[in-house]
């Protein structure tokens, strides 16, 4: 599938996060727990879009955050254990991935 790329205004996303290194057991359990908790999370934008974000990488440990989240429109009383990732305006690529049932 070839991505398209989309300019978006600013947009911020909430959600769970875990820190460490490349661990696929560990990031399929946190959307494990971002799915039963998503409920908690107001107002999100659109219920049937989520975000996998990765940031903060650590070269020398290998190390970095990843986010299970949600796009949301006031990222200022979140859950407690949700953290918000604000991103600024600029062009993405984009590509819908069906999620596995």
């Amino acid at each position: 599938m070839e991505p398209r790329i989309l300019s978006r205004p600013a947009f911020t996303v909430a959600g769970l996060m875990h820190r460490g290194a490349v661990d696929g057991e560990k990031i399929a359990a946190l959307w494990g727990q971002f799915g039963t908790r998503m409920g908690e999370l107001q107002p999100v934008i659109e219920p049937d879009v989520t975000y996998g974000v990765m940031a903060n990488y650590d070269e020398a440990t290998g190390e970095f955050d990843y986010v299970a989240a949600s796009q949301v429109s006031n990222a200022d009383a979140l859950p407690r254990g949700f953290v918000p990732v604000a991103f600024p305006a600029s062009d993405w690529a984009f590509s819908r991935r069906p999620c596995p049932s």
